[in-house]
């Protein structure tokens, strides 16, 4: 248990350096202007890719969920029976 503690503080200091690097890669803090990302391109191409971006991380969700729900429960129980 006395690791426990040391793997919070790095895993608290990961973060804080991929907040800082992601801050710094687009121009943002320390009195920087805005960055001016995706500017070239037409609203409606930001829009869709948007939108795109947000059914692929739907869709990764379910399949990440379905996936770990599979881990826990196991397979479905299917029970096949013919009435006459």
């Amino acid at each position: 248990w006395r690791s426990a503690p040391r793997a919070a503080a790095l895993r608290a200091l990961l973060l804080v350096a991929l907040v800082a690097q992601a801050s710094a890669a687009y121009g943002y803090g320390s009195g920087k202007k805005k960055s001016k990302f995706l500017e070239a391109y037409p609203m409606i191409f930001k829009f869709f890719l948007f939108w795109w971006c947000v059914t692929v991380f739907a869709v990764m969700g379910v399949y990440i969920a379905d996936h770990l729900l599979f881990r826990k429960f196991g397979s479905a129980k299917v029970v096949f029976s013919v009435e006459r």
